[in-house]
């Protein structure tokens, strides 16, 4: 399949002609490709709730809290169920992502969870990370 350029997407995904349903396909055929940010544009523009669910769960399944938050579609992040949450860092965790690891144990306030993530920052860093950088 050849794939839009970058100037041709963003035509299709901003244009008003663009039916709802087209948007939706092309989220698909990203999705399929597991080009999963491409994916999250066009189902947030189109108001797709299972295809916003589905890169949800990818996100889970990577440990990828970033694409986590993204895809949650206006739901704030508190509002996020926390199993899902305590899954996605235990993966994050797992796959070495330390970073998403920190930022969902801190949604749970897993103090434990936190300082796990803290000390494989710093372990990968080889020194000592500040604890508040990047925000909240």
């Amino acid at each position: 399949m050849k794939w839009p350029s970058f100037l041709k997407k963003k035509e299709i995904l901003f244009s008003a002609k663009t039916p709802r349903e087209d948007l939706i396909l092309w989220g698909d055929r990203f999705m399929e490709e597991m080009r999963l940010h491409d994916a999250l544009a066009f189902y947030r523009q189109a108001g797709h709730r299972e295809g916003l669910a589905r890169i949800r769960e990818t996100a889970v399944e990577r440990g990828d809290f970033f694409l986590f938050r993204e895809a949650l579609d206006g739901i704030d992040l508190g509002g996020a169920d926390p199993e899902e949450l305590r899954l996605l860092a235990q993966r994050a965790e797992a796959a070495g992502r330390w970073q998403d690891a920190k930022r969902a144990f801190e949604q749970l306030h897993d103090p434990q969870g936190i300082r796990r993530a803290q000390e494989g920052l710093e372990a990968l860093m080889g020194c000592s990370v500040d604890r508040d950088a990047g925000g909240g």
